[in-house]
């Protein structure tokens, strides 16, 4: 009796925390708590405080719940799909004007289980960017008083900034033919230059500046 008795107990707390990993995250779910009192044969234990708690999803749900879009502009076209479905047992759903509040984004809706599941598709031309500014959405009205109207905000992500590579200073190329004087060499000198090569363009230099000087005295 009391292996049974934990089964039932290890039961019931595995449906709770299933029910808190795939239901509870998501914020349009219902959640009702309570707490039930069982009879047990023990003489310890003759009752044992178990909690119940339930989620309860919403009579229309649209998944995606948000859309996220490339960086504009958009390299090609894009299509995205949004399911929609009817969660409740009885009423049958109807949907109706589906837009999306800016130009050039083409909308259909396909109604795959009548009353039930919708999906709704929206086409994204090449070069899209959302407006500045403004908040695009997708938006369908419903025949459910209680929901009249569905609507799924379009986001677009930023475009990352584009980093420069830093430019490297380089000499302008010598025409083919032309010798190198001593001023070129002394203004950018090569590594390694041999200065005995640069000894002729330096005296004959020198001589041209202390004539220049001798002309100038003697005027």
């Amino acid at each position: 009796m009391k292996s049974k008795f934990t089964i039932y107990i290890l039961l019931v707390a595995a449906l709770i925390v299933f029910a808190k990993i795939f239901w509870q995250n998501d914020d349009s779910y219902q959640s009702y708590q309570s707490r039930g009192i069982l009879k047990t044969e023990g003489s310890n234990t003759p009752k044992v405080d178990v909690p119940q708690e339930a989620s309860v999803p919403p009579t229309i749900s649209a998944t995606p719940a948000d859309i996220l879009l490339p960086p504009a502009p958009l390299p090609n076209g894009l299509m995205i799909s949004i399911a929609i479905q009817n969660n409740t047992a009885t009423n049958l759903l109807r949907l109706s004007e589906p837009t999306v509040n800016v130009p050039g984004v083409g909308v259909e809706i396909r109604e795959l289980q009548p009353g039930k599941f919708f999906m709704a598709q929206l086409g994204f031309p090449q070069g899209f960017a959302a407006p500045p500014g403004q908040q695009v959405e997708f938006r369908v009205k419903t025949s459910d008083p209680n929901v009249p109207v569905i609507r799924v905000p379009v986001k677009q992500m930023s475009r990352a900034p584009s980093i420069v590579p830093p430019q490297t200073a380089t000499m302008p190329a010598r025409p083919p033919g032309k010798a190198s004087s001593a001023a070129d060499n002394l203004a950018s000198p090569r590594p390694g230059a041999r200065w005995k090569e640069l000894l002729p363009d330096l005296m004959h230099l020198g001589c041209n500046v202390q004539a220049s000087g001798c002309r100038r005295r003697s005027a």
